[in-house]
């Protein structure tokens, strides 16, 4: 079973993968951000088991990788997980990349440099911020037979270029540059959370 969205993905009911009898389906969810609410459950045990012998997997993926040419690039993922999961594997991953570099834009770029030549003025502004975060909040109630896996990963880059050139018609020379690169990543397993490998 798969779910994604561009944007956001709340799941509040029961999503079940029961699979083909002997073995348990997979679950598997993508999009920016996710979230399983209070009331929410993913469950990927087998068809009429109880317990998780021969349960599927679950995959949560939160990605999101933003490139500008000029100005500010903002990255951020996220899932966030308050309720209940019963599954064989589970896999959580959110993954952020926000760039802001003149190679993204290299027409801009040449057309900025040609006109600031003539000025002989050179400014650029670049700013790239990314944020990716896991949290397993108080009540969320996690048990699995295989692995649990929590990551969460972010990336930033800013690239600028300003020359400073004798301007043909103000006869000054002036070049300055403002970058800003930001990447924060958590993953935080809050107190009063069951996370769980099940022996079987």
């Amino acid at each position: 079973m798969s779910i994604s969205a561009n944007n956001l993905v709340t799941i509040n009911g029961d999503v079940i993968a029961k699979g083909n009898g002997a073995n348990g389906g997979d679950i598997d969810i993508a999009s920016t951000h996710i979230t399983l609410s209070a009331t929410g459950l993913l469950d990927t045990r087998a068809n009429g088991q109880t317990s998780l012998v021969n349960a599927g997997d679950v995959t949560l993926i939160a990605h999101s990788d933003v490139e500008v040419g000029f100005a500010s690039a903002d990255s951020n993922t996220s899932i966030k997980i308050y309720g209940d999961i019963r599954t064989g594997n589970l896999s959580a991953e959110a993954f952020s990349r926000a760039a802001s570099s003149y190679y993204n834009n290299i027409a801009g770029t040449i057309a900025l440099k040609a006109i600031s030549s003539y000025l002989g003025a050179d400014f650029a502004y670049m700013e790239a911020d990314a944020t990716a975060e896991v949290l397993v909040f108080d009540g969320a109630d996690i048990k699995a037979s295989g692995d649990i896996s929590l990551n969460a990963e972010a990336h930033s880059l800013t690239e600028a270029i300003a020359v400073a050139a004798l301007g043909g018609a103000t006869k000054i020379s002036l070049a300055g540059i403002y970058a800003v690169s930001d990447a924060t990543s958590d993953a935080i397993i809050y107190s009063g959370a069951l996370l769980k490998v099940v022996a079987i």
